[in-house]
């Protein structure tokens, strides 16, 4: 009987149901609540819950995953004499075959009782967010707050420890983790320190997912005594560099890790290069070094690690040119280099990439032409070169890559035909692409991008006029054309924008008035269309765009007076009206920045 995920709420306080043929009960992920001290026990193999389920002849049952309701209440003493469960309620132990434990996110409270002390073939142990206290009965051990006892060690069958999100363990890891133990969560725990040397050889060797992610670490990677042997196919170490105490440089021994298919070094402060024998993980299909301290350059042995899907290095102090041989990667499909000092060209062997999905080169120094083939494979969804000396033509395979997602080509000097450039993206849901040496006119392609919810385009050579079919990009919240050459007027049928925000036109060659239909703009907050030709008066109906934070009209031909709806936008901070030949004054209130001259 699984009732998990039904959305049911309140108590279970009044059942009286015999089950004697129920194997499995699963109420996982709802909103109940019950006092587990009301549990009790009618035969050997069967338990209550608050007196709602009655099985007096049931040989074997399930109670599956009683997580993240609200359990409240301690653990009664009858839970250990328990015997046949496969899968039972987290911070709840005891049964001699009782392999799997599960009760996590509840508000479980009080200590463990000694009757638990009998688990001989625990496999996944999982109590986590809980209020459990007091002491761990030693021949079991759990993930609560006091001391995990040395006794734990016995449990020979136990594979899986989860001890995460711990607050209050003050002591040193124990070091017979590493006797038995598969799988080890351990991300988010105060204890005193993880050393990954305390773990020991062999639980370098057996061990098939690490997590000390967000712990208090210190110590080093363990050198070759710990991964000679090493078949862990994760490890994952990040923490945030304000309490890391994980030291030290990659060493050249975690090649000796060749089983190793996932590892997660990312925010540890790390520093030295990456080494050369990286080369020897022709396992690994993810490879996080991000948010360090690394320096050198890209290692060209990278490439030799064949099966690799991703790769993120960004935010360190990588030095150098991006090497050749990470075109041999043909399984990438997630290369992020950003926020590091590399320079030089890229290789054209980023071309090669069929199956390449996110690209980020942002925040460097590169220079030349982005390659040019970028999108061959035609799964590129996310390509962002921005901030860098880019040169030359936007890549040609833009053009067809209707996978685009999101494009950041922003802060180069890349040249170029916007016409001619760019098509229909169907995904597209952010491009910018200002402050180049774009030319050319908009097309009318991109009110064809149904999806595109940033426009930017600012700082280049665009002229022409504003087509009127870009009004179809319907859920355009920011549309930025500032700092080019457009002329003619603005199209009213911009006003069909309703999630338009942010609406910026200023310094260009716009004429003729005002449209009255930016006042339908219910969501605008910044609208910006200074240092134009526009000419008429301020309608009034802009007083209407009750979001409006800013609103700059200066250094144009509008003449009249200031309507004085504008004074009635109550989360106006800037309005800027000079250098117009405008009348009269506005009565607003004293948080408004006004300028009139």
């Amino acid at each position: 009987m699984n009732l998990a995920y039904s959305v049911f709420k309140g108590s279970l306080r009044a059942l009286h149901y015999h089950l004697f043929l129920v194997f499995h009960v699963g109420l996982a992920i709802n909103e109940l609540w019950f006092n587990l001290t009301r549990i009790s026990q009618v035969s050997n193999s069967s338990i209550l819950i608050c007196r709602l389920i009655r099985c007096p002849g049931i040989l074997q049952l399930e109670i599956s995953l009683l997580v993240v309701n609200q359990l409240t209440g301690s653990v009664p003493q009858e839970m250990g004499r328990l015997r046949s469960f496969q899968l039972f309620p987290a911070a709840i132990g005891g049964l001699r075959n009782f392999t799997h434990l599960r009760l996590y996110k509840n508000q479980l409270s009080g200590s463990l009782p000694e009757e638990l002390g009998n688990l001989e073939s625990f496999v996944d142990l999982e109590v986590g967010n809980n209020q459990l206290s007091g002491p761990v009965p030693a021949s079991i051990g759990n993930n609560i707050s006091s001391w995990i006892p040395p006794e734990i060690g016995n449990a020979a069958q136990l594979q899986a420890l989860d001890l995460s999100s711990i607050n209050q363990l003050n002591q040193p890891i124990p070091g017979f983790f590493g006797n038995f133990l598969k799988l080890i969560y351990l991300s988010s725990s105060n204890f005193l320190h993880i050393n990954p040397i305390q773990l020991g050889k062999q639980f370098w060797t057996n061990a098939g997912f690490i997590d000390i992610s967000h712990s208090e670490l210190q110590g080093s990677i363990p050198d070759s005594r710990a991964f000679q042997k090493a078949s862990a196919e994760a490890l994952q170490t990040k923490r945030s560099c304000s309490s890391i105490k994980l030291s030290g440089s990659i060493p050249q021994e975690i090649g000796s890790a060749k089983s190793l298919n996932q590892l997660d070094l990312s925010n540890n402060c790390r520093t030295g290069t990456v080494p050369a024998a990286i080369r020897n993980l022709t396992q690994l299909s993810l490879l996080h070094l991000f948010e360090n301290q690394l320096s050198g350059s890209i290692p060209q042995e990278i490439g030799a690690v064949e099966y690799l899907s991703v790769l993120s290095m960004h935010g360190n102090n990588i030095t150098g040119t991006i090497t050749h041989s990470i075109g041999k990667l043909k399984s990438l499909s997630t290369l992020f280099l950003h926020n590091n000092k590399l320079s030089g060209s890229i290789p054209q062997e980023i071309g090669f990439l069929n199956s390449l999905e996110m690209l980020d080169l942002s925040n460097n120094s590169f220079i030349g032409h982005l390659p040019q083939d970028i999108c061959l494979g035609g799964l590129l969804q996310k390509f962002s070169a921005a901030s860098n000396h880019f040169t030359g033509p936007i890549p040609k395979s833009l053009r067809n890559c209707s996978s685009l997602f999101r494009v950041r080509l922003e802060g180069n000097r890349l040249a170029g035909n916007l016409t001619e450039e760019f098509g229909i993206y169907p995904h597209l849901g952010y491009i910018d692409l200002s402050d180049n040496n774009l030319f050319g006119e908009l097309s009318w392609k991109w009110g064809e991008c149904y999806s595109l919810t940033s426009l930017k385009l600012s700082n280049n050579n665009i002229s022409g006029q504003i087509p009127q079919d870009l009004r179809k990009a319907a859920r355009l919240h920011v549309l930025d054309l500032s700092l080019n050459n457009l002329a003619g007027k603005i199209p009213e049928e911009l006003g069909k924008l309703t999630e338009l925000f942010q609406f910026t036109l200023n310094d260009n060659q716009l004429s003729g008035d005002i449209p009255l239909e930016i006042g339908m703009l219910a969501d605008l907050e910044h609208l910006n269309l200074a240092a134009n030709n526009l000419s008429g008066s301020i309608p009034s109906e802009i007083g209407n765009a009750y979001t409006l934070e800013s609103l700059d009209l200066s250094w144009n031909l509008l003449g009249g007076e200031i309507p004085q709806q504008l004074g009635d936008i109550k989360v106006l901070q800037i309005l800027n009206v000079s250098h117009n030949m405008l009348s009269g004054s506005l009565a607003v209130p004293a948080t408004l920045s006004i300028h009139e001259a």
